[in-house]
């Protein structure tokens, strides 16, 4: 007999990391390649981990207990720093959970929605799952810099509803500024935005607090990349206070752990971390420009976030890298054609870029450390 129901789902998400995981003994896997393919931190604040340590010691009820989510020692803190109302502020799992919650709210089947390409091929999914009629504004050449005239022209000319794209952009770094950004709002007021700053390695530079004086735009942030905590799962979302109810109502109170939540209040404080994190992306940049700067390769990154793209009319970069054991992440996976000869290099580790260097041809000595 015929099911009643026909199940439905949308094409598998993409993540973009080589991800990690377990021997049969339950010992870490050790990748056989050095991986600069993903979005990750080279490591989480050391006071976190053994603040974190003592913790599970001292409490094991961080494990056994249901604890809420909305943690409001750590909505605080990220309501002040983007200068918003605590109620504003929600703790997802990550910014993808955040994403889900706001397709969820704000997009139908048939819902006329903008998305970019290149940009986390995520966003396609959930246009599809929810139905939604999606426009790609696209700029395929690099170094695939969409700006926010582009997407501001291309709302006009599709009549959209709904638009959703990261920024900075998780392929070459790109950033639209806060300015940019509140204009793009103002000349689009009946049209929602998600903005997804989860890949950003520089807060400060966030458009959050836009939140506070438009109520056409979410955005989304990431406790996980910049702050060291990717397999924890924690992020946030600040919204205008005309859709907080929404949000209120969809966000589960168990979306996230403990521990989780621990570690972020931690984090949040590790100053001198996160600025070491800024300088390792920004020593990793000027590695990897003075290597390709007599070489075939050419790269688009700014000191905005761990992504940047290596490119080359010449040769293939992901392959010549995968033959000395480097994992780049191939530009189809953001979008691009199988044309474009490159792929997304992660500049969280300036060992990393110099061994890309060394490949590259030119062995720089740019920020030793």
């Amino acid at each position: 007999m015929a099911l009643r129901v026909r199940p439905r789902s949308a094409k598998q998400i993409k993540i973009p990391t080589e991800f990690a995981k377990f021997n049969s003994d339950l010992s870490v896997y050790e990748k056989p390649y050095t991986d600069c393919a993903g979005c990750e931190n080279i490591g989480a604040p050391p006071e976190v981990v053994n603040a974190l340590s003592r913790a599970i010691q001292a409490h094991p009820e961080l494990i056994w207990d249901h604890w809420d989510s909305q943690d409001e020692n750590l909505r605080n803190k990220i309501a002040s720093f983007h200068q918003v109302d605590i109620d504003q502020v929600f703790i997802t799992s990550g910014a993808l959970a955040g994403i889900d919650h706001c397709f969820r709210i704000f997009s139908r089947a048939g819902t006329r929605t903008g998305l970019l390409r290149p940009d986390w091929p995520g966003f396609e999914h959930y246009a599809e799952r929810y139905q939604n009629s999606a426009t790609l504004i696209e700029n395929l050449e690099f170094p695939f810099v969409i700006s926010a005239e582009h997407i501001s022209s291309s709302v006009a000319k599709g009549m959209l509803d709904f638009v959703v794209f990261a920024n900075p952009m998780p392929v070459n770094g790109n950033l639209i500024d806060r300015s940019r950004l509140a204009e793009l709002l103002e000349a689009h007021p009946d049209t929602m935005f998600v903005v997804d700053e989860a890949d950003t390695v520089r807060p400060d530079r966030q458009g959050a607090q836009l939140a506070a004086t438009h109520d056409n735009a979410v955005f989304l942030g990431s406790l996980s990349k910049f702050y060291g905590l990717s397999g924890l799962r924690i992020g946030y979302l600040v919204t205008p206070r005309a859709h907080a109810e929404h949000f209120r109502r969809t966000i589960t109170a168990i979306e996230v752990s403990s521990i989780a939540l621990l570690a972020g209040n931690l984090a949040w404080e590790q100053h001198e971390y996160l600025s070491a994190t800024q300088q390792n992306v920004e020593r990793s940049i000027g590695i990897l420009r003075e290597a390709c700067s007599s070489s075939r390769y050419e790269i688009a990154a700014s000191p905005n976030c761990f992504a940047c793209f290596i490119h080359s009319n010449e040769v293939d970069p992901v392959a010549e890298l995968a033959a000395r054991n480097i994992r780049i992440l191939s530009g189809e996976f953001f979008g691009l054609p199988a044309t474009v000869q490159g792929g997304r290099f992660n500049l969280s580790n300036p060992r990393h870029a110099k061994s890309v260097a060394r490949c590259v041809g030119t062995t720089s000595d740019v920020g030793a450390g």
